[in-house]
């Protein structure tokens, strides 16, 4: 197996937060992004494992990497 990453998904409570769990069960770590994080989906990412963090892109100064910058792959679409 590749070495475990830490991967920033934005938009994670919406469409794309669908490749959260194929992710995790490949041993990464992942910090789902959302502007939402006390939604239902936000807990249930939660529940499987993931880091929820608070961020918007479209916002400036949006917190977009949450708490801690340090990422080593990001999945986004230009709309997320």
């Amino acid at each position: 197996m590749a070495s475990q990453k830490t991967v920033l998904v934005g938009g994670a409570t919406g469409r794309l937060g669908a490749v959260v769990p194929a992710l995790l069960d490949r041993g990464h770590n992942v910090r789902a992004l959302t502007r939402e994080t006390g939604s239902p989906a936000a807990e249930n990412l939660r529940e499987l494992g993931a880091e929820v963090v608070y961020g918007d892109f479209d916002r400036p100064g949006g917190n977009v990497l949450g708490p801690s910058p340090r990422v080593e792959a990001r999945v986004s679409t230009p709309s997320s």
